[in-house]
């Protein structure tokens, strides 16, 4: 049983996505809502969900930034940086990335 486990976590640690973001009830970044993974940047996501406080952002490519925005069209109040947590009153409903213009993931 334990070479299975073993292998599920080799081939999924040989799989894994260039970004990961976590939506969350709370503004401490807990309470799970929603995650979404990828590989490359494809402008506006859009969250349909409702009561996201607070979004984690974790393994992005170097120099890429986050940016998480209170409105549906990656508008209007925005939280942006690296890997980490990000809150703010107005909530999120949307995300984008500044990709380096240099970078063939964009």
């Amino acid at each position: 049983m334990r070479p299975s486990i073993i292998t599920g976590a080799f081939l999924y640690t040989s799989l894994a996505t260039a970004w990961n973001i976590t939506a969350y009830s709370n503004t401490d970044c807990t309470g799970y809502i929603t995650s979404l993974t990828g590989e490359q940047s494809w402008g506006c996501y859009w969250l349909a969900k409702d009561g996201i406080k607070s979004m984690k952002a974790g393994d992005m490519p170097e120099g890429w930034t986050f940016i998480a925005s209170s409105g549906g069209n990656c508008n209007n109040f925005h939280q942006r940086g690296g890997n980490g947590c990000y809150t703010q009153g107005q909530g999120f409903q949307s995300f984008s990335f500044s990709v380096p213009s240099n970078s063939s993931d964009s």
